[in-house]
């Protein structure tokens, strides 16, 4: 494993426990396409081959069938790709981590 790979790794671990996934499976993208829609969360690695537009409309299907996913790219992606991705999916190493955060409503008083 060579340092690009094994801060990847870490970034990936990281991610995961950032959002409290416990045992996430980590793949690379040519594992996208055996992937299901049910599961643990999944992080898939990019490392300098990146996502081809066909990994990009997996990732999507994964994640509209209710799969959690996130991707994590050493570069930026294409734009053509990118713009497959779901919103806050992507986490490119050395970046600001930024979730979006579920809105709670809050309950309403009562007058007494």
């Amino acid at each position: 494993m060579n340092d690009e790979e094994r801060a990847m790794f870490y970034e990936a671990g990281y991610l995961a426990g950032v959002l409290s996934w416990h045992d996430p499976d980590v793949i690379q993208p040519s594992e996208l396409s055996a992937m299901g829609p049910a599961g643990d969360p999944v992080i898939v690695m990019c490392g300098d081959d990146g996502l081809t537009t066909a990994q990009a409309r997996a990732v999507a299907a994964i994640n509209g069938a209710g799969r959690a996913i996130r991707v994590v790219t050493a570069e930026a992606l294409a734009p053509e790709v990118a713009a497959w991705l779901p919103e806050g999916s992507l986490h490119q190493m050395g970046s600001p981590y930024r979730f979006r955060r579920r809105k709670r409503p809050c309950p309403r008083r009562q007058p007494v």
